[in-house]
């Protein structure tokens, strides 16, 4: 919660977390499969119910006692913000499940993202509206088709694997362009100059700083 409330605080554009399902069917924020790296427990989400989940620390030195987030606690903060939010959805099954929260809320602010296509796929058969982003290592012509197909509206693609001809393909089938993976002001700079729409970056206020001066 802390980190999104900085994010949201800075005048950040946008916030991007993971959503996983818990045992007993409840969504949370987090990225890991297990809760190893990120609290002071061992396991698998899913091997957990979500009141089990929420007596660990998922916080740090800084930030102390911080506990799991569900989705829908984080979509009751954020989704009535003037911030874009992009779930990350790594697992397929439960996508009507996060539908059914989701659809309670603000989906204008919302866009749905995966590495996976039939994911993406499974959410354009539940909402014709849902905005939905792809996630690929590298651009080809198939990935703007298949992108087409079903109203895909950002492609967010591997910085370092980037450049204007990916760029101008894409905005010539009105599909925005998104790079992850950035690793430093070098690269912020280079991405600025072809005109990218969506830069996904740790800190907001560093890239803010080093577009601004551009």
């Amino acid at each position: 919660m802390s980190a999104f409330y900085l994010a949201y605080l800075l005048n950040s554009d946008g916030i991007e977390c993971d959503v996983r399902k818990t045992k007993d069917n409840k969504l949370v924020i987090i990225h890991d499969k297990t809760i190893n790296r990120t609290s002071n427990g061992k396991g698998h989400v899913s091997e957990y119910n979500l009141n089990q989940l929420k007596e660990y620390n998922f916080g740090n030195k800084y930030f102390k006692n911080e506990k799991i987030m569900t989705l829908n606690e984080f979509l009751e903060i954020f989704s009535d913000k003037h911030i874009n939010i992009y779930l990350e959805i790594k697992e397929s099954g439960y996508e009507k499940l996060i539908w059914d929260t989701i659809s309670k809320f603000n989906i204008n602010n919302i866009t749905i993202i995966s590495f996976k296509y039939e994911i993406l796929f499974a959410f354009r058969k539940i909402s014709k509206d849902l905005k939905l982003g792809w996630l690929v290592y590298e651009i080809t012509n198939n990935d703007i088709e298949k992108a087409n197909n079903i109203g895909i509206t950002i492609l967010l693609c591997l910085s370092s694997t980037l450049d204007k001809k990916d760029i101008n393909e894409a905005k010539k089938n009105n599909i925005n362009i998104g790079a992850w993976g950035v690793k430093n002001k070098i690269e912020l700079k280079r991405l600025n100059k072809l005109n990218i729409d969506t830069i996904v970056y740790d800190s907001y206020y560093d890239a803010n700083k080093v577009l601004k001066n551009e």
